[in-house]
C-alpha cells in the first residue's frame, strides 16, 4: 500500500499530498504531450520547456487512463476525470478482502454523480487468484458486471515457468 519505507529507501517523496499533486501533475502532463502539438508546462512539481512528442497516440481523443487506489478514499476523486478506476479495497479488517456487488455499485453511484461527461469509463475488478470452484468465480464475477464492473482482472501469483504456462492455457473465465 502507501507504506513510506517503500519509497524512503529510494530517495523518493514520501508525503502523500505532495505525492497526489506530482500525480496529478504528471497525469496533466501525459496529455499534453500526447497532444502531438508544441507543449510546454510550469507547474508546482514540474517544469517542460516547449517540446512536440511524436508520434501522437493513434487514440482518440488520447491513450485511456486509469485510476488506481484505494476503495472507499480519494483515489476515485481523482479516478472521476480520466477514464477508467482500478481499485483495491481498503480493508476494514486489516486483511485483504474481495470487491462486492456492492462496493461496485457504491462506486458507480459515486462516478455517475461527479463525472461531467458522457465518455466512456472502466471500472476494473480484480487482483485476486482465481479459485477452485470456477462456478463460484464466474458467479462473483457475474454479479460484479451486473452491479457495474467493466473489467474483472486475476491475480497469478509467482511461479515457475511451467505453472505459469498451465494457469495462461486455462484462459479467462468466461460469464
Amino acid at each position: 500500500m502507501n507504506d513510506p519505507r517503500n519509497f524512503d529507501h529510494l530517495g523518493e517523496v514520501t508525503d502523500v499530498k505532495q505525492r497526489a499533486q506530482m500525480l496529478d501533475e504528471a497525469l496533466d502532463i501525459l496529455v499534453g504531450l500526447w497532444s502531438g502539438k508544441p507543449f510546454s508546462y510550469s507547474g508546482k512539481h514540474y517544469q517542460i520547456d516547449e517540446v512536440t512528442f511524436l508520434p501522437k497516440p493513434v487514440q482518440s481523443p488520447r491513450i485511456p487512463l486509469w485510476i488506481g487506489g484505494g476503495w472507499p478514499g480519494k483515489p476515485i476523486q481523482r479516478a472521476v476525470k480520466w477514464d477508467g478506476f482500478i481499485p483495491y479495497k481498503n480493508p476494514s479488517s486489516g486483511h485483504r478482502e474481495d470487491m462486492t456487488a456492492e462496493d461496485v455499485s457504491a462506486m458507480k453511484v459515486y462516478l455517475e454523480s461527479r463525472r461531467t461527461t458522457p465518455a466512456p469509463f472502466d471500472l476494473a475488478i480484480g487482483g485476486r487468484q482465481r479459485g477452485p470452484d470456477w462456478e463460484q468465480e464466474r458467479a462473483l464475477i457475474r454479479s460484479l458486471a451486473e452491479a457495474g464492473a467493466t473489467w474483472s482482472m486475476e491475480h497469478l501469483p509467482p511461479a515457475d515457468l511451467k505453472t505459469m504456462r498451465e494457469w495462461v492455457k486455462q484462459g479467462p473465465l468466461r460469464i
